[in-house]
């Protein structure tokens, strides 16, 4: 199966997104970071993650999504090639996703989105044999159930996009802050999950029928972007050139940029509330136009390839990335949870993703997979002598 560098590099790329917007929730948890002067951050913290909110959060997943959709698709048609049944595999990395996200959850982060990516990977085995035009209905169909669920219930969409900058907090969410920043930092993992998971969460209050609308709104939201990732490799997305749509997508980013201010400015706006979320997500293709359009001018650089190395180890990379952002924050590390500096974690994730790309670049001239990729693959394709190692042409 050939590999595409460009994509490599843009899953490299977005390991580096997703691992800094990933930080902010391993050292405030999800509500914290709206309330920087709850920790009395000073203004570089402060400015640094209005950066991330800003340019990184949201906006990075989507990339991860669509080219995880992208890579299905390529596995997919190279096991249909190859006469074997490309269903059978699609489910097999489907099931070791879940499997793998649920013992994530279960041992080391209890926010892991891998069991989301799990579960639609079941879906996508009926839709990555369709027609692009099935696709697209598809997309526009789960977009009109999407805006249906919210309008039915506004409140809900509210709660799960939690306003990056807060006005205030009752006296419940201030004690529940409280808490949590004395508990979370040397708590053990079972202690952590205890509390997240047990006490009252005054900034969720959820009905019976809202709970019920959780996993729809989460599935309708996440559904399309993995469906264009199948689109895109259908149309040859990144091996057409810089057409008209890519120039459009990175032409309209300023324009998402505001809408996604403006929801950071005024988090009481259910306009721009809706708008700076939509924004988030269209965001991530304007990365990917931009970053496509820089790669074909300079793709050869020391810089892409590092990115591209480290995007063929993209699982292991984050599962190395999961592992320290726990030591940073929580009680076997640093127990940088609730601290009011932000700046010396970010540069520790920036240093950690440095060396991440120099080891991968070495790593990957002997050997064609990293390790947890190797596993995955043996049960995806449910063989025990993949070949491992890399060739001259690789």
């Amino acid at each position: 199966m050939k590999r595409l560098t460009v994509v490599d590099s843009l899953r490299g790329w977005s390991l580096f997104g997703v691992a800094l917007s990933s930080l902010i929730i391993f050292q405030y948890g999800y509500y914290g970071d709206s309330f920087p002067d709850f920790y009395e951050m000073d203004a570089p913290s402060k400015s640094l993650i209005y950066f991330v909110h800003l340019f990184i959060e949201g906006s990075f997943l989507p990339i991860f999504a669509v080219l995880y959709g992208f890579g299905i698709k390529k596995m997919s048609d190279h096991m249909y090639n190859s006469g074997k049944s490309g269903k059978l595999a699609v489910f097999r990395k489907g099931l070791f996703v879940f499997l793998t996200g649920i013992i994530f959850m279960s041992f080391l982060y209890h926010g892991d989105i891998l069991y989301a990516f799990g579960i639609i990977t079941f879906i996508l085995l009926f839709l990555i044999r369709r027609s692009v035009k099935t696709l697209i209905r598809t997309i526009f169909i789960c977009i009109l159930l999407l805006i249906i669920t919210i309008a039915s219930n506004p409140d809900l969409f509210r709660s799960l996009e939690v306003a990056p900058v807060a006005q205030e907090m009752s006296d419940a969410q201030m004690e529940y802050l409280h808490k949590e920043k004395e508990l979370i930092p040397k708590a053990t993992f079972d202690e952590r999950n205890a509390f997240w998971l047990d006490t009252n969460d005054p900034f969720l209050a959820y009905s019976d029928t809202q709970i019920l609308l959780v996993l729809p709104v989460l599935l309708f939201s996440l559904l399309p972007l993995f469906i264009t990732g199948i689109i895109f490799e259908k149309i040859r997305y990144f091996e057409t050139g810089i057409t008209r749509p890519k120039k459009i997508f990175v032409y309209i980013m300023p324009i998402l940029l505001l809408y996604k201010a403006l929801m950071i400015s005024m988090p009481d706006s259910t306009f721009f509330m809706i708008a700076g979320s939509i924004s988030s997500y269209m965001l991530g293709f304007s990365y990917i136009s931009a970053f496509y359009i820089v790669y074909l001018k300079c793709g050869n650089k020391m810089l892409f390839n590092a990115l591209a190395a480290t995007g063929r180890l993209a699982f292991t990379n984050y599962v190395i990335q999961l592992i320290v952002l726990g030591f940073v924050c929580y009680g076997y590390g640093m127990q940088y949870f609730g601290n009011s500096d932000f700046v010396i974690p970010c540069i520790i994730i920036i240093g950690v993703f440095i060396i991440q790309m120099i080891v991968s670049s070495l790593y990957v001239k002997r050997f064609k997979y990293g390790p947890l990729e190797y596993v995955m693959r043996l049960f995806t394709y449910w063989t025990f002598k993949p070949k491992r190692y890399a060739t001259k042409s690789e």
